[in-house]
C-alpha cells in the first residue's frame, strides 16, 4: 500500500534510528489520514489502533528513546 502512490518501502530494519532518508523524511500523518488514499480511508484504521496492535519490536527505536526519556525526566 505505501509503495503506491507514496513510494515508499518499509525495510526490514525500519525500526532503526539510521533508516533511509526517504522514510526519515516521510509525513506519517498525510499517510494515516490527511488524502483518499490514506490507510484510514483506505483501511479503516487510525494511528490509536496500529499502535495497540504494534508488537514491541515493532516500535522505532526514536520512539523508544524518547519514551525513555520522558519517564527519566519524570522521576526528577
Amino acid at each position: 500500500m505505501l509503495a503506491d502512490p507514496y513510494g515508499l518501502h518499509i525495510p526490514a530494519d525500519f525500526t532503526k534510528s539510521h533508516c533511509a532518508q526517504t522514510l526519515a523524511n516521510t509525513n506519517g500523518k498525510e499517510i494515516l489520514t490527511k488524502n483518499a488514499r490514506s490507510v484510514k480511508a483506505e483501511l479503516g484504521v487510525d494511528y490509536k489502533k496500529i499502535a495497540e496492535a504494534m508488537l514491541p519490536e515493532e516500535i522505532p527505536d526514536d520512539a523508544k528513546t524518547l519514551l525513555q526519556q520522558l519517564i527519566d525526566l519524570c522521576k526528577l
